[in-house]
């Protein structure tokens, strides 16, 4: 794992997980970001000199870092510029220990550059429930143990406790996930495990279908940490591949079945539009009934399968 110091903005490589505290940037990609490629060897005038696409990431990471380094924190995670995407080795082991990255940090800043100041907001901009980063892929939204969020000039918009209510109604997360579960002790946080054990395998995949990603297969991927599984990436296999792949891993890891519940005929979903509410309502309605006409259902779609 590598991080960026919130100083120097130099990259500092740690073989195993480091044990001094550190921040997260969460951001929507740009048309020309600091890649690792860029921030590998910088030196520190480098960040005022690029084309002005690469300046304004740029100045998103050094104004990531600042907030870091205020708080506090020695070193911050981008993912722009700490993981080296041209190793199809790192990329998959980057991506297998997303969510686990995000669970260890203290704090993610969650920057929406398409929000912007209220007193804009009525000319330019979009409202805080329509930013772009409610669309993209989402482990930072439940891995981090707090989650702030940034306007496009920095401005604190709010917590994710704070702001549970409207995360809430635009992402269906349940609202016990988006709040503290623990007391906010900063020097004894542990975070949590993934929240498969929690909620219905069918519900978080409701709750991640509206979600899009670069690359289509990256929809599967961005939801291995939720369930706890690892699979290795083949970009080139497709969304609807890699979310089979997905599903076989969840079905082989948990007892969950309400994974069987879904609108397609065949076996297992090659959407995740295939899951709604009425599925996810049928595996909690079945939960009231005695344990045989639950065994039965499960049986039953556990025959699909075969």
């Amino acid at each position: 794992m590598r991080l960026l110091n919130t100083k120097t903005l130099e990259l500092k490589y740690f073989a195993q997980s480091p044990e001094e505290a550190y921040a997260i940037l969460s951001h929507t990609w740009g048309e020309d970001e600091v890649l690792f490629s860029d921030a590998e060897n910088l030196s520190s005038g480098l960040w005022n000199s690029w084309s002005l696409a690469k300046t304004l990431s740029a100045e998103k990471i050094r104004a990531a870092a600042a907030l870091a380094a205020s708080r506090r924190f020695r070193y911050i995670w981008v993912d722009t510029c700490c993981i080296d995407k041209s190793s199809s080795t790192e990329l998959s082991e980057a991506v297998n220990s997303m969510f686990k990255w995000y669970q260890a940090a203290r704090i993610c800043f969650a920057y929406l550059s398409d929000v912007n100041p209220p007193e804009e907001s009525q000319t330019k901009g979009v409202s805080f429930q329509n930013a772009r980063w409610f669309s993209r892929g989402w482990t930072e939204l439940i891995a981090p143990p707090e989650v702030e969020f940034y306007d496009a000039e920095w401005k604190l918009l709010g917590d994710r406790s704070s702001l549970v209510d409207v995360i809430h109604h635009t992402t269906k997360v349940h609202r016990n996930l988006l709040r503290p579960v623990r007391p906010r002790d900063w020097y004894s946080w542990y975070p949590s495990g993934p929240v498969v054990d929690e909620y219905p395998v069918s519900e978080i995949f409701i709750w991640a279908k509206s979600r899009e990603t670069t690359r289509g297969e990256d929809i599967a991927y961005c939801l291995m940490g939720l369930f706890g599984v690892n699979m290795p990436l083949l970009y080139g296999e497709g969304k609807e591949n890699a979310l089979l792949r997905l599903q076989r891993n969840i079905i082989s890891s948990c007892n969950d079945h309400s994974i069987l519940l879904h609108a397609d005929s065949a076996p297992l979903a090659k959407s995740l539009s295939e899951f709604n509410y009425k599925c996810s309502k049928e595996v909690r309605g079945t939960l009231g009934h005695s344990d045989r006409q639950f065994l039965l259902l499960l049986l039953c779609n556990a025959n699909r399968v075969q």
